[in-house]
Order: C-alpha cells, then structure tokens, then sequence
C-alpha cells in the first residue's frame, strides 16, 4: 500500500483490525469483567461500525475498476458521481449503525 502509493485501499485494514479489535474487547469483557460499560461500548462499536470500512474499500475499488479497466464511456453515471453516492450510502449506514449502538440497553448496577 505505500510503496505503491495506494493511499485508496486503507479502509480495508483498518476496518479489518477494527473488527477484530471488537471482537478481543467482547472476548475480554465476557470472561473478565461483564459489568464494565466501558468495554462493552467500544467492544461494540467496533462490531457495529468497522463494516462500513469494508463497504467503503469495495465502492473505491468499483469506481477504479471502472474508470481502468472498463472505461468510463460505457457506464450510465460518472465515476465521481457513483463515487459520491456510494460514500454518502455509508455515510448514512454508519449513522445508522452508530444510532442504533446508542440505544442498547445500558448497565444497571
């Protein structure tokens, strides 16, 4: 990715360890602390919202596979315009996703 200057693809790994990054902090906050809030909320948010990075990976590489290899005269819209609209999609997926963290259940201890 750096040395071939693919600044484009960096949502892929860091949604990847995003993911599993979540996925750790469920693993800790079920065998060591199940009452701390804190773990929980990261550990989710990470589960939650890190797909939208691969969602995100997969629109770029449609618009370059567009724009390189099948030519941007033989599609309806625009690469820039496809572009946009597939990052607005998970603008608004994210959103969503980070709305629907907020209203779990909280701790009640």
């Amino acid at each position: 990715m750096i040395r071939h200057r693919s600044w484009w693809c960096w949502c892929l790994p860091v949604g990847a360890i995003g993911s599993g990054a979540g996925l750790v902090l469920r693993a800790v906050f079920v065998l060591n602390s199940p009452e701390s809030i804190g773990l929980y909320s990261a550990g989710q948010f990470f589960v939650l919202c890190m797909p939208a990075l691969f969602l995100a990976f997969n629109y770029m590489l449609f618009v370059r596979i567009i724009v390189h290899n099948v030519g941007a005269k033989h599609v309806w819209l625009k690469p820039t315009i496809i572009a946009k609209i597939f990052v607005g999609i998970d603008i608004f997926t994210f959103i969503i996703q980070v709305r629907v963290l907020s209203t779990l259940p909280h701790f009640r201890y």
